[in-house]
């Protein structure tokens, strides 16, 4: 037996295992095949497992004084149309600059984060660390 088979063993044998002990990445490749797309989509919130988290104290963001009164440029609500982008905020010393959304999203939209929650976990391990 070549090394080379023994390779692909080894990998398939790990895939197998990735999707055995993780059924939502098979889901999300079978919606996407049936879909013809390559990868995920925003709208599908609702096909897997998802928590809404409440505050019994909800702090609202203060806006800041200059609040929407920039405009973006017609190259970047190009780079953003190309990326499907459905809001775009800007926060500066902890108060709301700038945000805008399209489509049928608004502020109250609930929608998935996907790799956002990675980046917030990261900066506050960051922080925590500090």
């Amino acid at each position: 037996m070549s090394y080379t088979t023994i390779l692909i063993g080894i990998i398939l044998f790990t895939v197998v295992v990735t999707l055995w002990q993780r059924p939502f990445i098979l889901k999300g490749l079978k919606m996407a095949y049936r879909s013809g797309r390559l990868g995920p989509d925003i709208s599908e919130r609702e096909a897997f497992a998802n928590h809404t988290i409440v505050s019994d104290r909800p702090i609202p963001r203060e806006r800041h004084p200059a609040y929407n009164t920039m405009h973006l440029s017609a190259s970047s609500l190009e780079s953003l149309d190309a990326l499907r982008t459905t809001a775009f905020i800007v926060i500066k010393n902890s108060q709301l600059l700038f945000e805008e959304y399209w489509g049928a999203f608004e502020r109250s939209t609930p929608t998935n984060s996907f790799s956002v929650a990675k980046s917030i976990v990261s900066t506050l391990i960051g922080i925590a660390l500090k």
